[in-house]
């Protein structure tokens, strides 16, 4: 996904942190309204498990079918560290070099259901300006113990692959319109502001 150059990516890692914090005022049991307004037919519910940070994991509940009546799935984001996986110092050191940010862990999500997903994504400047987003997305893998291991009893089909790839460009694009004021509105504000 190409990023504009009117739009700085700390504001987007800066949502993505936000949205795990609920507004001092949310009514305990309706969602969170920072993470509605990321993609309002799919998302209900973002927080950390812990309620202070994403060392425990992130907890996410939403439907991937834009409101059609697919059930919701609840979700959680279990950080890992790429070094212990490959990732070594040469190559911080070259993406960095490059003018990537770069993040030293990367996720894989467990479900209310068996399985899997291994996630990795990467934001790097493109050469006519501006921004790219990358993610990929391994269903059915996970790591464990310094491998990436097959987990077989996740399941998936060509039409849960369709909603994730159209419930993701959507959301995706849709940050793109409204964190430039979101930023500006919140940015200063403590973090549990309405």
């Amino acid at each position: 996904m190409k990023i504009p150059a009117s739009i700085d990516v700390k504001k987007m890692f800066w949502y993505l942190n936000w949205l795990n914090i609920h507004p001092k005022s949310q009514p305990a049991g309706s969602g969170n309204i920072r993470y509605k307004i990321w993609n309002p037919a799919d998302h209900w519910d973002h927080y950390f498990v812990n309620w202070k940070d994403a060392s425990e994991g992130v907890h996410t509940t939403e439907s991937l079918d834009l409101g059609e009546g697919d059930r919701k799935y609840d979700t959680i984001r279990h950080a890992f560290n790429l070094r212990e996986y490959g990732l070594t110092e040469e190559k911080i050191q070259e993406l960095k070099a490059s003018g990537c940010p770069v993040k030293e862990t990367s996720d894989f999500e467990s479900f209310d259901e068996p399985g899997f997903h291994l996630t990795m994504g990467q934001i790097r400047p493109c050469l006519d300006g501006g921004w790219e987003r990358r993610s990929v997305e391994w269903i059915g893998w996970r790591p464990e113990n310094g491998k990436i291991v097959r987990e077989p009893r996740t399941s998936c089909s060509d039409a849960y692959l369709r909603k994730v790839a159209y419930h993701t460009l959507i959301e995706w694009n849709h940050l793109l319109d409204f964190i430039n004021d979101l930023y500006e509105e919140y940015h200063d504000l403590p973090v549990d502001a309405d």
